[in-house]
């Protein structure tokens, strides 16, 4: 069975490469229209942020980790969207299609987008503003940033699963994009947060996944021990896909037996 799912991994991971690098405007798109939203977004931030290599160390990766959050999200819920209206959503529901590949194809093009789109931020900071993208960790960045698209994953599948049910399904995607975020640290320090906010989004793998690409990146200081908060990340990383895995399962069999698969569009 393992085999088969890498197998079924790896074909998806070759078409999903082909239809990116296909999608000649899109690509161009990243070299032109990201940077333009990078300055618009960071130029506030470095007006006010006081230290210009901190300030843009710490708004290039905020902007990477929402690109990825938007991507989960957005990907599961505009290509499921896009199942529908083609009627073939309601169709792979009612096969033994693997669910880990469908979700992975869903979302793949826009993480590989995410990648390149931030070498070319990096890029930009770098030549456009003479700072240096700080990487002082690339090892623990790395299974950082592995872990963070398991746990991307997982939370778009719950909220995939709940679509099911509630109608306003794209109106959530919008909430969740931007309440994540900003409660987890992407763009605020923890250490600013209240600290009844920050307790409560110690629960989030997101929370873990900002405070340990800081500390890899820029060297920040972290609210626990670096050691605690990696446990922590993957212990709330697997509870996450758990919790995504029972919920997908039983949310079908419930929309399956009332009819209610197509409902939520």
């Amino acid at each position: 069975m393992v085999r088969h799912i890498f197998i079924e991994l790896r074909a998806i991971i070759l078409m999903q490469f082909k239809n990116w690098i296909r999608r000649k405007a899109g690509v161009i798109a990243m070299f032109v229209a990201d940077p333009i939203w990078f300055l618009l977004f960071a130029t506030p931030i470095i007006l006010f942020g006081g230290d210009l290599h901190y300030t843009l160390n710490f708004t290039l990766w905020g902007w990477f980790l929402f690109s990825m959050v938007s991507s989960g999200l957005w990907g599961v819920a505009g290509n499921m969207r896009m199942e529908v209206l083609e009627g073939t959503y309601e169709v792979m529901m009612l096969t033994n299609v693997n669910r880990l590949i469908l979700f992975v194809g869903h979302t793949l093009r826009l993480y590989m987008s995410d990648f390149v789109s931030l070498l070319v931020m990096a890029a930009l900071v770098r030549y456009g503003f003479g700072v240096t993208v700080e990487i002082r960790d690339p090892a623990l960045l790395a299974a950082i940033l592995i872990i963070g698209i398991i746990a991307v994953h997982s939370f778009s599948m719950i909220y995939a699963s709940l679509s099911h049910i509630f109608r306003a399904s794209m109106v959530l995607v919008n909430l969740f994009q931007f309440i994540i975020p900003l409660a987890t640290g992407m763009f605020i320090p923890l250490q600013s947060m209240p600290e009844w906010l920050r307790l409560a989004m110690m629960v989030l793998p997101f929370t873990y996944m900002s405070d340990l690409v800081r500390h890899a990146t820029m060297g920040t200081p972290t609210v626990l021990y670096p050691s605690v908060e990696f446990v922590l990340f993957i212990v709330a990383t697997a509870a996450q896909v758990l919790v995504a895995t029972v919920l997908q399962i039983h949310l079908e069999k419930e929309s399956k037996r009332k009819g209610l698969l197509v409902r939520s569009w």
